[in-house]
């Protein structure tokens, strides 16, 4: 392939991955939301900035997009652990049944 095509299928490969790449990095996925009260007392959400006389203001930052956080217990094994907690005894001569 003379070194004119070469460059070219380069070129062309980097035009089509590079958008792809920017769209699904973590920093072009990343949202915020806002919570805030009006002047009337109702409390409103957005992801845009809320206007400068808003109160009680709260932002959120999210992370990507239709992300569910599967780390840790789930909420019937927490639930089960709270309400029937065990405690497990142990000493030097326990053996494999321990």
């Amino acid at each position: 392939m003379p070194p004119v095509n070469r460059l070219l299928a380069v070129a062309i490969s980097l035009a089509a991955f590079l958008p792809a790449l920017l769209v699904t990095s973590p920093a072009a996925q990343a949202q915020a939301t806002y919570r805030w009260t009006d002047k009337d007392g109702r409390v409103n959400y957005a992801d845009q900035p809320p206007p400068a006389d808003a109160k009680d203001l709260q932002r959120q930052n999210l992370g990507p997009a239709n992300l569910v956080d599967t780390g840790g217990p789930s909420y019937s094994a927490r639930k089960a652990a709270q309400d029937f907690p065990v405690t497990l005894y142990t000493s030097v001569d326990c053996a494999a049944e321990c």
